[in-house]
């Protein structure tokens, strides 16, 4: 060392590489923070992804239910199961008159370990909810009256359509045979007369949080029956 000339001290260089590894953890921790922001984006932007996609899918399905069906020799209802988690929709579309075909018998649910299925295929995966609630016609004729009885030109009111997510009866002829103001017995059928099917899906977020709203991971949707069904 040249005389003038002071290099660092021990101490003074043991501070310099405590202050750099404080320095180091910092950007370190800044990075992992970056990267699990990112992993969690693209996390949420696949939920979402699959949300929409699994809705669409449905509401396509809901949308040609019933094709067919009054040409058939034997008019079958759009539903063949509606419930708060499985519908099953009906569609003559080869023309044989008989919904028996491929892809003329469709279900949608919620298996156990959150894939949705659309006849047995996996549609989208890590789905916590599917529910469904159905607007039925309503009326004085049991479910029979869905005329726009109010002539705002909806079919919405009370009277002109109900809300449920209870299993709907499935055989009969749609009538409220009983009188009982209620088409529920076993030569009626409600499915003759469901107008919309609505449906809630939704999936866990990153990281074990709860489903919800929050970055896509619910969708709602709701799809019309085709009109004359």
């Amino acid at each position: 060392m040249r005389g003038g000339e002071r290099g660092f001290s021990l101490a003074e260089t043991a501070v310099a590489l405590f202050v750099g590894l404080l320095v180091s953890a910092a950007v370190l921790a800044l990075l992992d923070t970056v990267q699990k922001a990112e992993l969690r984006f693209r996390a949420d932007a696949h939920r979402a992804a699959a949300l929409r996609l699994a809705a669409r899918r449905l509401c396509r399905a809901v949308r040609h239910a019933g094709t067919g069906s009054r040409a058939a020799p034997a008019p079958f209802p759009p539903l063949e199961a509606a419930q708060a988690d499985t519908l099953t929709l009906l569609a003559d579309l080869d023309g044989d008159g008989v919904p028996a075909g491929a892809g003329e018998r469709v279900t949608f649910r919620l298996d156990d370990e959150g894939v949705f299925r659309e006849s047995g295929r996996p549609v989208a995966e890590g789905l916590t909810q599917f529910s469904l609630s159905y607007l039925v016609a309503a009326g004085v004729d049991g479910l029979r009256d869905w005329a726009d009885n109010d002539g705002d030109g909806l079919v919405d009111q009370r009277g002109e359509l109900r809300v449920t997510d209870e299993p709907l009866s499935r055989s009969g002829d749609g009538r409220d045979n009983d009188g009982d103001g209620v088409v529920d017995e076993a030569d009626e059928s409600e499915l003759w007369h469901v107008r919309v099917v609505q449906a809630t899906l939704a999936g866990r977020g990153p990281l074990g949080e709860a489903p919800g709203a929050a970055a896509g991971r619910e969708v709602r949707a709701a799809a019309a029956l085709p009109a004359g069904n």
